[in-house]
């Protein structure tokens, strides 16, 4: 790691960080939607069963992970629509230059 880095590598680590930021998120929301599919089989084994207070408890549960899966939904929506704006002013700086 070097001790003074230019602003192209600055820039360069930072859209890697980025990039690996999205992808975190995109997997966190792929685990949420099996696990979507995981409650939504338990439920219906408690429910074949009997168990009402297994049945609700995982129906709570359910409801817990579709607001975490939007909120990361949300935060991908906002990450996305930050990198499309700094590359619009990225363009348009370059732009400027070139005049």
């Amino acid at each position: 790691m070097a001790l003074f880095k230019s602003s192209e590598e600055r820039r360069i680590e930072r859209d890697i960080k980025i990039r690996q930021g999205i992808r975190r998120i995109e997997k966190a929301i792929r685990e949420q939607a099996k696990f979507q599919d995981e409650f939504v089989r338990n439920a219906q084994h408690a429910r074949q069963i009997g168990d009402m207070s297994q049945y609700q408890f995982i129906r709570n549960s359910l409801k817990k992970t579709a607001t975490i899966r939007k909120m990361l939904e949300r935060q991908l929506l906002a990450v996305k629509n930050a990198l499309l704006i700094k590359r619009q002013a990225e363009a348009s700086a370059d732009f400027t230059r070139a005049m």
